[in-house]
């Protein structure tokens, strides 16, 4: 981020006219667009490691306290929903998406990082995510996060 906010202040101090500011010509767009296309391949856990085996077994009281503050859609869905075998989440998105951090960044990075997401979740994207899966997390997204909606 901070490349971001570096770019941004350097583009602020050659610019007579601000409105030109997030322009796709210019280096604080070309940040942004670097930057959100990291932050979305980690919510989508592009690079996630095989738990293997048989998994791990986590403690109840533990699973029950993380599940609860967690958003759910009107199906009860959750991006907090445990696998815990192959990988550790049923949907591969990062409730991440919910936080502070992510509600504090810059405009118009969090916005690219909605429209890649939009763009990997999409039917027809080449994925390692299967059609079910990003539909469904498409669907939580729509229900749980509004700026992700259309």
């Amino acid at each position: 981020m901070m490349g971001f906010l570096r770019a941004r202040c350097f583009q602020e101090s050659f610019r007579d006219e601000v409105e030109d500011l997030d322009s796709v010509d210019g280096m604080s767009w070309k940040t942004a667009e670097s930057s959100a296309k990291e932050i979305m391949a980690e919510f989508l856990y592009t690079d996630e490691v095989d738990l293997g085996g048989d998994g791990v077994e986590g403690g109840e009281a533990f699973a029950d306290a993380f599940l609860k503050q967690g958003m759910k859609s009107l199906k009860g869905k959750s991006l907090r929903d445990f696998r815990l075998y192959g990988r550790i989440f049923k949907y591969r998105c990062s409730d991440m998406i919910y936080s502070m951090v992510f509600q504090s960044l810059p405009t118009l990075v969090k916005s690219r990082v909605i429209h890649h997401l939009r763009l990997a979740l999409a039917d027809d994207s080449e994925s390692y995510l299967s059609s079910r899966e990003k539909k469904v997390v498409r669907e939580i997204l729509e229900e749980t996060v509004p700026s992700f909606k259309s």
